[in-house]
């Protein structure tokens, strides 16, 4: 997973919109939805609740994205 790729998943796993998310980094959403798009077919998720689990069961993923705070 790339480092943008990390840093849209921390923020979708923060509770960000598509389009809080490409303000806050000067992106499109149509950007964003991209990059979520390539996330959850890496993750092999199918939506949003189960990328979530996943990311809620996998310690190295949650260190990754620097969520253990």
């Amino acid at each position: 997973m790339t480092k943008r790729e990390k840093e849209i998943l921390s923020l979708i796993y923060k509770g960000e919109s598509n389009k809080d998310i490409a303000e806050k980094l000067d992106k499109s959403v149509r950007t964003i939805e991209t990059h979520r798009f390539n996330i959850m077919k890496k993750l092999d998720a199918n939506n949003l609740a189960e990328l979530l689990r996943k990311i809620d069961g996998d310690p190295s993923l949650k260190q990754a994205l620097e969520l253990n705070q």
